[in-house]
């Protein structure tokens, strides 16, 4: 990975916190092995699967903030 890639993957930590490998694997048609290696920056990927990786965290950060934003 280059190293801004790196920076990425770091945030990327919250997929296998929050048990999001085996949604992320159904999106990208990789396997939960291959995505756990790609987001812990074991594996390389394609940009495809980068942005696909990026684009559910980016919908599932807009969720929780809605949801905060539901219990004020």
């Amino acid at each position: 990975f280059p190293s801004h890639d790196n920076k990425i993957i770091k945030k990327w930590q919250a997929v296998k916190e929050y048990g999001y490998v085996q949604e992320l694997s159904k999106i990208t048609g990789k396997s939960a092995t291959t995505i756990s290696r790609v987001v812990s920056g074991k594996q390389g990927t394609t940009p495809e699967v980068l942005i696909q990786i990026q684009t559910f965290l980016k919908e599932k950060e807009k969720v929780n903030k809605s949801l905060m934003l539901d219990q004020d």
